[in-house]
Formats: C-alpha cells, sequence, structure tokens
C-alpha cells in the first residue's frame, strides 16, 4: 500500500486503473506521517480497522480518503493474486516430482567408481524413457485454465484437483 501511494503520484509512472489522482503531495506525506501500528493499537486495548483509521488520522479530505481506499484495496488484490500464483506454482513442482523420470543424488556418493556406475545406471534406466516435463507443464496450465477465476470459487475445485 505504501509503495502504491508513492507511484501513483508518479506522473512518469502509469497510474493505477480506477483510483483517481491525488489532490497533492502534501496527501501523501500527511498519510505516510500517520501510519500507525496496529500491534500497538490492539495493546493499548483499542480497535484498528486499516485503512479507515490512518486516513482519518492523517486528515484526509475526502477525494484524498477515496485515492487511499482505493489503492489500499488495489494492494490486497495484489496480495491475493501473488497468493494464487505461489500456490499454482506449487502445484506445478508437486506434479514434476509426482510425474518426472527420477532424479540421481550423486551428492551422497563419495566413491568415484560407484559414482560413475550410478551415472551409467541412471542413464540406462531413462534412456527409453521419453521426458515428460514439458508434457506435465502442458498438462497443469489446461487444468489451471479450466478452474474458475481467482477467488472463493476457485478453492473447491482446486482442493478436489
Amino acid at each position: 500500500w505504501r509503495e502504491m501511494q508513492d507511484r501513483h503520484l508518479d506522473d512518469d509512472a502509469e497510474p493505477i486503473a480506477g483510483v483517481p489522482k491525488w489532490s497533492s503531495e502534501k496527501a501523501v506525506k500527511r498519510l505516510k506521517e500517520a501510519r500507525t501500528d496496529p500491534h500497538e493499537i490492539r495493546r493499548q486495548g483499542e480497535f484498528f480497522k486499516w485503512p479507515e483509521f490512518v486516513s482519518n488520522q492523517a486528515e484526509l479530505s475526502e477525494a484524498d480518503a477515496h485515492v487511499a481506499y482505493g489503492l489500499f484495496f488495489q494492494a490486497i488484490a495484489d496480495a491475493r493474486e501473488s497468493v494464487w500464483a505461489k500456490y499454482e506454482r506449487k502445484v506445478k513442482a508437486q506434479a514434476h516430482l509426482a510425474f518426472d523420470p527420477p532424479r540421481a543424488r550423486f551428492r551422497s556418493i563419495t566413491d568415484i567408481a560407484k559414482l560413475e556406475i550410478e551415472r551409467a545406471e541412471v542413464a540406462e534406466l531413462l534412456e527409453d524413457k521419453p521426458d515428460f516435463s514439458g508434457h506435465v507443464d502442458e498438462w497443469i496450465q489446461e487444468v489451471m485454465e479450466a478452474l474458475p477465476d481467482h477467488g472463493s470459487e476457485r478453492v473447491k475445485p482446486l482442493n478436489k484437483f
């Protein structure tokens, strides 16, 4: 959220879609000065809610508060998106572990003669086996595209998969 505040102020940067411009740099400065540690507020026994309490403390105009809220909710959406991307990479990695051919772990072998024998055995074992890694990537991509868009509707079918 803090990074977006400056980026949205920069005339050279691409504006964030759907969020109006700040009225001035002062609004961003006041918002930064009003930074609040929610844990400290909680320790004091008070209720804290983003972004309302920070924008109220910064005494932003209604228009600048609207900008702050828009940036906050865009930051939340971006974070949510990145969680889905991370989960999809995890699914893809698990699929590779399950479907790719075995990988030899040569680091545990200290005897050079045994190492060469092990490499030869693995090479012979894999000689007639096709490399499925490209197929695994394509298959996982097809599955991900067939699932509902990112959000709550995607959770149940993804867990089932």
